[in-house]
């Protein structure tokens, strides 16, 4: 019963009604006696997030709005500039979001693809005039394709930095919103798929604990005994992310999902801040159309590289990508700002 009498975070529900907790007098109806407090850490704990930063509390089409504008331009312009400002806001970007987890990502994969894409482009593509050298087989070893490698690695590794912020930003029930109405069973495969991996390395690493814990972990025994306890737990992982994939679809199935006519309900609400950003994202997203129609972001690498030159003007095409890839830092800033405002009141 006691348990019963609980809401949301251990409060029990006639606290939330002005009630005092226990019976103490002075006490905030709306915290248990063992909350923290909240004010802690570098800038207080109202910065510490779950992950996704203020973009994750907007609605869901701007969310949808804001990555597909970056993923497209992310993917579409190679200009050295632009491709800069992609690498370097998207990894900040993801930073924040992920922290820990989002710095061994950076780390263990995006780094190393990123390094292999630029070591395998000179070995496949010989085009350029500029000839450093030549390989055993006699094609040529060009600097257009050194660089354009380098150029290809960076480009994979915004994009990839740019999923790592969607992870932690857009969730599986905005795609349920988003989608729902039109495509029920559309969107309950997309949000079955962003959420597989996370689900996929937690399965991982509870059968690698039980494993561990009955010596047959992939680290415990001969060389051929590893094999076979990878082999296992990798069929354990399969197994049960098959297995619910299989019982969410028939749950959803049981509960009457995809039928017509259905209702949904969602937490939503389209709000002020809401229209501002979007009205925001979408004039970034048209100056940048613009300019990638009139050809003013081309930038060639072959045969002979373009030279790379400034001019005043450049800035009116360089800006609305500065201030379309900045945006989540930028609402960050001005949640920090307004934090310290608010703690210097106090």
């Amino acid at each position: 019963l006691a348990n019963l009498g609980r809401g949301f975070g251990g409060t029990p529900f006639f606290a939330r009604k002005g009630v005092p907790p226990n019976g103490v007098q002075g006490q905030s109806p709306c915290r248990s006696p063992e909350a923290e407090p909240l004010v802690g850490g570098l800038e207080g704990n109202a910065l510490q997030h779950q992950g996704g930063g203020e973009v994750a509390d907007c609605h869901p089409i701007v969310q949808f709005c804001y990555f597909g504008w970056v993923l497209f331009w992310a993917m579409t312009v190679q200009h050295p500039v632009v491709l800069g400002m992609s690498l370097v806001l998207s990894l900040l970007t993801a930073l924040w979001c992920g922290r820990k987890k989002a710095l061994k990502w950076v780390c263990v994969g995006i780094v190393p693809s990123a390094l292999l894409v630029a070591v395998l482009n000179p070995l496949w593509n010989h085009a350029g005039v500029t000839i450093l050298g030549y390989w055993p087989d006699g094609n040529p070893l060009t600097l257009e394709s050194v660089i354009y490698g380098g150029v290809a690695g960076c480009l994979f590794s915004s994009v990839l930095l740019w999923c790592v912020c969607l992870r932690y930003t857009f969730r599986s029930d905005g795609i349920l919103y988003l989608f729902g109405k039109i495509s029920p069973k559309l969107s309950l495969l997309l949000s079955m798929v962003i959420r597989f991996l996370p689900q996929l390395a937690g399965y991982w690493h509870q059968v690698r604990t039980a494993q561990h814990g009955l010596g047959k972990d992939m680290n415990q025994g001969s060389f051929r005994q590893r094999g076979r306890h990878f082999i296992v737990i990798l069929s354990s992982v399969i197994g049960l992310s098959l297995e619910n994939a299989v019982q969410l679809s028939d749950t959803m199935k049981s509960r009457g999902y995809g039928l017509f006519p259905r209702t949904s309900f969602s937490l939503y609400r389209f709000e002020i801040r809401d229209a501002v950003l979007l009205t925001y994202i979408w004039l970034c997203g048209g100056c940048i159309a613009v300019a990638f129609l009139t050809e003013q972001l081309d930038f060639y690498y072959f045969p002979a590289m373009t030279p790379l030159t400034f001019q005043l003007s450049d800035v009116w095409y360089y800006t609305p990508f500065f201030l379309l890839y900045g945006l989540p830092l930028f609402l960050l800033g001005k949640e920090v700002i307004t934090w310290r405002a608010l703690r210097s009141r106090i």
